[in-house]
């Protein structure tokens, strides 16, 4: 939850962060939902996962 109010906390002081960086910001406002709705294990395994298979390709920006 902690995750979450930090984001929108970052949105309110700076929102024109959703003009420059939309895909970015609403990434990581979506892990935030995610990290709060799931249980630790399955949001874990999931952010492996995507790490895992980042790192496998050049260029992608985290």
């Amino acid at each position: 939850m902690q995750a979450l109010q930090l984001g929108l906390a970052a949105v309110r002081v700076h929102p024109r962060m959703l003009v420059e960086e939309p895909v970015r910001t609403t990434a990581t406002l979506g892990a935030a939902v995610a990290k709060a709705v799931m249980p630790g294990g399955v949001y874990g395994w999931l952010e492996q996962t995507a790490l895992t298979l980042a790192a496998g390709r050049p260029g992608l920006r985290l």
